[in-house]
């Protein structure tokens, strides 16, 4: 007969610890706070698709001037299905400044950057390009209006894995060219 003691006890609790810290917990399904997929059952992203308005720009500047202080555009993660999917992972959106310097030699310059997870952004569905996300960021230039600038978005899923947008270039508007009414 098994005779209990509090120290069998002890041992079997610890025992049990010791096989959750090694062994970890495995679910299936969605995981609970972002409705996406974990890792380990989370599809590969095979092109990350971002699409911008004719004008996409944000006006949030509080001093009152009409620059543009940011930009608005969507994406659509494609892993082969039909139509985009929500994922768990990060988005990286690098904004570069682009021209020429006093030497007449091609300049980029890392002018703005972004690192948010997916769950940061707005939750969208389009009819033909399924779900997708809605981002709006500002810049940290105020100097930033009538530039040119590229804009190269990855998304990092949680296994590190990087799938990069197509890069875009825009010319960011000064007030006047915003209205229309430049030279």
């Amino acid at each position: 007969m098994l005779r209990r003691t509090k120290t069998n006890s002890v041992t079997i609790l610890a025992g049990c610890a010791l096989i959750l810290l090694t062994c970890g917990c495995r679910s299936s399904g969605r995981s609970g706070a972002s409705g996406g997929l974990f890792a380990s059952e989370q599809p590969r992203v095979r092109h990350v698709i971002c699409l911008y308005d004719r004008r996409p720009w944000l006006s949030a500047d509080v001093e009152g001037d009409r620059d543009p202080e940011g930009f608005r555009f969507r994406i659509f993660l494609d892993v082969g299905k039909k139509g985009g999917v929500h994922l768990d992972g990060t988005f990286h959106i690098n904004m570069y400044s682009v021209g020429r310097g006093k030497d007449g030699k091609k300049k980029r310059e890392l002018i703005s950057d972004w690192h948010y997870p997916t769950t940061t952004f707005t939750a969208i569905r389009a009819k033909i390009l399924g779900d997708g996300y809605l981002l709006s960021l500002r810049w940290a230039r105020k100097d930033t209006a009538g530039r040119d600038v590229e804009i190269v978005t990855t998304f990092e899923d949680p296994s590190g894995r990087k799938t990069n947008a197509s890069t875009r270039r825009l010319r960011i508007p000064r007030y006047d060219d915003y209205l229309g009414l430049a030279d």
